[in-house]
């Protein structure tokens, strides 16, 4: 899945239209998570919209690292620990 979605997938489709996908479906789940995140009091009141361009790209360099790592399963419990530490800050 990696090497479809993350590596052959931009090659293909070419870098705006990857973008477009990822705009239409990956940046609205984002934006749908920090709302609900919001709505129920796990984040503070924030403006949704920049700080879900922010995790989008923190998200999608990180898949594209942990997709090109040596050791993928180690790059991901690192990247996890590292993201689940970002949402602490941002409660």
């Amino acid at each position: 899945m990696q090497q479809i979605i993350l590596l052959d997938a931009p090659s293909v489709l070419g870098w705006q239209k990857m973008r477009e996908i990822e705009q239409r479906c990956v940046l609205t789940m984002i934006k749908q998570g920090i709302g609900a995140a919001i709505a129920e009091g796990r984040l503070r009141k924030r403006a949704v919209d920049p700080l879900a361009l922010f995790l989008l790209g923190a998200l999608s360099e990180t898949a594209m690292s942990i997709a090109r790592s040596d050791d993928p399963a180690s790059a991901m419990r690192a990247a996890k620990s590292e993201f689940d530490g970002i949402l602490e800050v941002l409660a």
